[in-house]
């Protein structure tokens, strides 16, 4: 159920990279803060009441109205200091502090030899709300694959947890994710399963660690993420709009549990296909009984409200928040 965006964060151009919630506030991530068109870099925000009442509307007012983000102005300064920047992937929020993911070239300049930090920062509230980025630590990039690093980030009990983006059998033989202090402190790598194709961003960690990833294959990707036997969809078969191949769409659970991530028995959710080229869903976040996803520039900028099917516990949805009911979803 498509959310249209006005103004400046519906642009193909903004370039949408994560989503993350902050308070009551939606944060919509651009992977260059600082390139869109503002005196001053920004992020964007939609208040939840705001998205609730868009997704009340019939479906022809929704699509005719649509919703216009705050801007929120971001020092992202620290963050472009990082050799080789090369935009913001993921951002979560821990109270008053705000975490980032950046993506780097290598110390050559070249794409192959990918590195990655992580950004700690502080929120500000009201009038004048704002992000400021104050340090950052590199993180070790485990295999080296052009323009891919560090895709996601999950605030789980008082530590931070990287997730790489690539973790397919043939390309990442031991995937494992990072997890840091709340001063960026190195702790430890939790080994987590396979996950073939890209994994793009997720959702903040329910009380028993679960939290769900966005699953996506470009088929532009193919011969570098040389994708294996798919162990998600042998195990609990494939959506209907994806039985004819091409792209991969879906969300897919995962769960902390002591020193490693797991795969739950939770099945995954397909997303149904507009086409076989698909879309690059780059940001999630639970809405109610489903999720909020966002795509970046491919094929352009898309906010769109998937509810679970059916709605039910499976999804371990977020459950405090009054997004409208629906079961009407490919899966």
């Amino acid at each position: 159920q498509r959310i249209p965006i006005n103004g400046p964060a519906g642009r193909r151009a903004a370039q949408l990279s994560g989503l993350a919630w902050w308070g009551d506030r939606l944060l919509l991530l651009p992977q260059y803060p600082d390139a869109q068109g503002d005196t001053v870099p920004v992020v964007y925000a939609i208040h939840r009441s705001d998205l609730v009442a868009a997704l009340a509307r019939p479906s022809g007012d929704r699509d005719s109205a649509g919703i216009t983000p705050e801007a929120i102005p971001v020092d992202a300064t620290s963050l472009k200091h990082a050799p080789g920047y090369q935009g913001v992937e993921a951002v979560t929020v821990a109270g008053r502090t705000v975490f980032a993911a950046v993506e780097a070239t290598g110390e050559d300049g070249a794409r192959s030899g990918m590195r990655a930090y992580v950004g700690k920062g502080t929120t500000t509230a009201g009038t004048g709300s704002a992000l400021s980025f104050s340090e950052t630590k590199e993180v070790p990039v485990p295999v080296a694959i052009p323009n891919m690093a560090y895709e996601a980030l999950v605030h789980h009990d008082g530590k931070l947890i990287a997730l790489f983006e690539a973790n397919g059998a043939n390309v990442n033989a031991e995937p494992e994710a990072v997890r840091l202090t709340e001063d960026l402190q190195l702790l430890a790598f939790l080994p987590m399963p396979s996950l073939e194709y890209r994994l793009t961003d997720a959702t903040s960690a329910d009380s028993a660690g679960r939290f769900w990833v966005t699953n996506y294959l470009y088929e532009g990707d193919i011969d570098a993420l040389s994708p294996a036997t798919d162990s998600v969809a042998v195990e609990h078969g494939v959506g209907w709009s994806h039985r004819n191949g091409g792209a991969v769409e879906r969300l897919v659970e995962l769960q902390v549990t002591g020193s490693e991530i797991r795969r739950t028995e939770t099945p995954p959710i397909w997303i149904a296909r507009a086409d076989t080229t698909g879309r690059n869903w780059e940001g999630v976040v639970r809405f109610g009984e489903g999720f909020l996803l966002a795509t970046d520039t491919f094929p352009e900028t898309v906010l769109a409200y998937v509810p679970c099917i059916p709605a039910d516990a499976r999804c371990h949805a977020d459950q405090e928040s009054s997004a409208p009911r629906s079961t009407t979803m490919g899966r």
